[in-house]
């Protein structure tokens, strides 16, 4: 930082309550760093800071660094309150990041470990909770001079310290200094295998209690064969599962561990009698369901992998990469020779790494971390600021609608060639929940059952689909209900009970 007659004039400012302050970020290539100015009525005796943003570089982002120049202002302010004995006055916040802005100064008691950056926002709320000052907060918008505006004070100063931010994080990233983790004011830290937790502590937790469990079981189970696990790009897997909507969630789960509707595991829950594909007529199990090369299957994967040819085009994929993925993939599926002569060594090498685990894996979404550096290298080439992460997450998404189609497809062949066979399931669980009878079940799910089983056997399919899904959920509502009532209220009841037995009849 850099100041002039001690902070006189801003102490002076801050009891005189116009004293102002702007603060801008600069992030590139997992590298952050931000600057702030504090100024008074006039700039006479300001005073301005920059740093560099704290944290992994997996941690880093334009919001972070946002958040990284609030957090340094404020801190300036209360140490410099701290050294002139300033014990009350007020300060406006400004900054051209919004959310930045409304996350990190909100006046609350608790922040939710969920939230991105919670580190830093834990921090800053932190500082202007235990400050005397009264603050206030100001959103300028950003960059205002590149479109020939009229810049008022507020515009002029945001734009200086943009400039600010962008010639330290030249200098800094070019030395290549360490970058801290721990935050000043932070409340507590969170540390595992010696890197600061800042974000989803509970997913974190989460992961480092199960995780190694749950890679125990499938080394165990040698669903990946005698491969390393660590090489596969799990974190991609999980930022993929994220992303999505949770119905797919659902259906990525079953499929991957085998437990979906297919033909092995209907007949196996005695929901079907047979187990064969309604395609080709082989037996069916969650695998055959993407192999399968019967009535139409072809013509969907073929169009599924070109309109994933086009995106790898959009999304800027190395040329070798884009071409090596969807010829493995038809390679197969299709069961013929792959020929990867043509392909540099780094291709070569990351192909062969990830036959050894399987293309089956690519589907289910389990990458090895090779895929993610050879994109990362024709990023940083080419310019661009996005990264290998990303590409990766958003390509297992892709993957996973191509598999999607398949199921899609798979589904309507069943719905339109064979539909007696769901016809039988259907009314079988209608006779089951008949039997199961209204002991367990909601009052709308007593009314249902009112129809009478004739009548509701007599509905067309999709009908009658529609009100098993009614009467399942009428059980489950039944259930938590009742959990609740034993689990939540259970003491209540018995205390209002012996209360109401105690008392004299009127």
């Amino acid at each position: 930082c850099t100041l002039t007659d001690d902070g006189r004039e801003i102490a002076e400012a801050i009891r005189q309550g116009n004293c102002i302050g702007v603060s801008d970020g600069s992030f590139k290539n997992s590298f952050g760093t931000a600057s702030w100015i504090l100024q008074g009525a006039t700039a006479v005796g300001e005073m301005t800071g920059s740093c560099i943003v704290p944290g992994q570089p997996e941690d880093q982002s334009a919001y972070r660094s946002e958040l990284a120049g609030l957090h340094g202002m404020v801190i300036m302010i209360e140490s410099l309150c701290r050294f002139h004995n300033v014990p009350a006055g007020s300060v406006e916040l400004a900054c051209d990041g919004l959310m930045a802005l409304q996350k990190g100064t909100t006046d609350s008691d608790t922040t939710h470990p969920k939230l991105p950056q919670y580190d830093l926002i834990s921090a800053l709320r932190h500082a202007l909770k235990r400050s005397p000052i009264k603050w206030s907060t100001r959103h300028v918008k950003g960059h205002q001079d590149d479109a020939g505006m009229e810049l008022d004070r507020w515009a002029m100063l945001n734009v200086e310290m943009d400039r600010k931010a962008k010639e330290h994080w030249s200098t800094q990233n070019a030395v290549q200094i360490t970058r801290q983790e721990r935050i000043y004011g932070e409340a507590w830290p969170l540390w595992i295998d010696n890197k600061k937790v800042s974000c989803d502590i509970r997913g974190k937790v989460t992961e480092i209690r199960q995780g190694k469990a749950a890679l125990t079981y499938w080394a165990r189970k040698q669903r990946f064969g005698e491969n390393p696990l660590t090489i596969i790009d799990w974190k991609a897997t999980g930022l993929a599962m994220k992303a999505i909507k949770t119905s797919r969630q659902h259906w990525v789960t079953k499929h991957v561990s085998g437990f979906c509707g297919t033909g092995k595991m209907m007949a196996r829950w005695k929901k079907r009698d047979t187990a064969k594909c309604p395609r080709c007529s082989e037996d069916e199990d969650a695998e055959h369901v993407w192999v399968c090369q019967g009535q139409g299957a072809n013509d969907v994967w073929d169009k599924s992998i070109l309109a994933l040819k086009e995106w790898l085009k959009t999304q800027k994929t190395q040329s070798d990469l884009a071409t090596a993925i969807c010829s493995r993939l038809s390679n197969w599926r299709y069961k013929t020779i792959p020929d990867d002569s043509l392909y540099p060594a780094t291709i070569r090498d990351m192909l062969k790494e990830q036959d050894e685990f399987g293309w089956k894996a690519v589907l289910e979404g389990t990458l090895i971390r090779g895929w993610r550096e050879v994109q990362q290298e024709q990023l940083t080439r080419t310019g661009s600021r996005r990264t290998g992460l990303r590409w990766v997450t958003a390509l297992i998404q892709k993957l996973w609608d191509v598999a999607w189609d398949q199921w899609q497809h798979r589904n309507g062949v069943l719905h339109e060639k064979d539909s007696a066979i769901l016809l039988t399931e259907v009314d079988g669980e209608i006779k089951d929940q008949w039997a199961k009878g209204t002991r367990e079940i909601t009052e709308d799910g007593k009314i249902m059952l009112r129809m009478g089983l004739r009548k509701v056997l007599a509905l067309s399919l999709e009908l009658k689909e529609g009100w098993l899904i009614r009467a399942r959920a009428a059980r489950c509502r039944y259930r938590t209900r009742a959990e609740l009532a034993e689990g939540t209220y259970a003491r209540e009841r018995n205390v209002m009970a012996r209360w109401l037995s105690q008392q004299p009849a009127r």
